[in-house]
């Protein structure tokens, strides 16, 4: 993951480069939510993130209902898991890199951020994947806004009640209150 970040990086000055803006908004699910984390509060991105919104992110990193934790303890089943999904290392939480990501805490006073996460989501629980109460973080359930949305981990980024919470929190001044609809969690 941080070498990920390091990449988001890159593309953030890309961007920036190319636009003339002083800084970026980003959006980013699951661990696209944990890796700009490290980016703004390790690599200098603190300067660069006007906004940062993670869609079901792995903020705090995740458990998987304690069998990240169970691996973790033994060697060969997480280095098995390890090959197939190298991400889980960086991505448990308790991990080295999750660890290092909240040094100084999890946020910067420069950056406005948001969760927005599901209830119903079976990857990762609400409390890894908000962030803590803050003046400049807003941490947002899809089912506070509409009770019968059954998003979960795989459907928020197809989700049009996720998505009109995402662009209502990039343009708050332009905000639409998301139409509410029963939503299955299939894709």
């Amino acid at each position: 993951m941080r070498v990920s970040a390091r990449q988001v990086g890159e593309f953030v000055e890309t961007v920036l480069a190319a636009t003339g803006a002083d800084r970026v908004d980003l959006v980013g699910h699951s661990q696209g939510g944990l890796v700009p984390l490290y980016f703004i509060n390790h690599l200098g991105g603190e300067s660069k993130v006007g906004t940062m919104i993670g869609v079901a992110p792995a903020t705090n990193g995740i458990s998987a209902y304690g069998i990240l934790h169970f691996l973790a303890a033994h060697s060969q089943a997480k280095d098995a898991v390890g090959k197939v999904i190298p991400a889980v290392d960086d991505g448990t939480a308790g991990s080295a890199f999750v660890t290092e990501t909240g040094e100084g805490g999890m946020t910067r006073p420069g950056v406005e951020y948001a969760t927005v996460s599901s209830r119903h989501d079976l990857v990762v629980q609400l409390s890894e994947s908000q962030l803590p109460p803050g003046p400049n973080v807003s941490n947002v359930v899809v089912q506070d806004f509409c009770p019968e949305n059954l998003t979960n981990h795989g459907t928020m980024v197809y989700d049009d009640i996720t998505l009109r919470i995402v662009r209502n929190l990039l343009d708050p001044e332009t905000a639409v209150a998301p139409a509410c609809h029963p939503v299955a969690p299939l894709p």
